[in-house]
């Protein structure tokens, strides 16, 4: 599954919070560690594999034996953390991806909030009036009212 960078963006901010489920060790990536992976995304979607130090297999390359194993995508590789997705489609709550076009329409609903009202003034700006000082030059007044302190 092809990811856009928005949608790798999304899943990478999901993560963030996650524990690592699955740590690689000085065995590396065995067909053991590849079903595990697999169990675990079809029942999560989403996960983390921190590749301890004592690894022998270098990072990118066990992602690649990881992915190819389980058909995942690789979301990115932090350190020494993989971040992985694979849609489960067993899964009754999958994980929704925003969609352009309806975050416009929520922005553009938003913003008809904040109209104008009746005679095209913005309800939650002041208004001010323009007056003279005694020197005969312009002032603007607020026509709001402040307390006396």
């Amino acid at each position: 599954m092809v990811l856009s960078s928005k949608q790798r963006k999304f899943l990478e901010s999901l993560a963030n919070d996650l524990e690592p489920i699955v740590r690689l060790g000085k065995f590396g990536v065995t067909p053991t560690l590849v079903q595990t992976v697999s169990e675990v995304l079809t029942a999560h979607e989403l996960m983390k594999i921190k590749i301890l130090e004592n690894a022998k297999i270098d990072k990118e390359q066990a992602a690649e034996e990881i992915i190819q194993g389980t058909g995942a995508s690789l979301i990115k590789i932090i350190g020494r953390v993989i971040i992985l997705y694979r849609p489960s489609p067993d899964k009754k709550e999958r994980i929704e991806f925003p969609d352009a076009k309806s975050a416009k329409k929520s922005e553009a609903s938003e913003s008809n909030e904040k109209s104008p009202d009746s005679k095209g003034r913005n309800p939650r700006k002041k208004s001010f009036s323009t007056g003279k000082n005694t020197r005969g030059k312009p002032v603007r007044k607020s026509t709001t009212r402040r307390s006396k302190n």
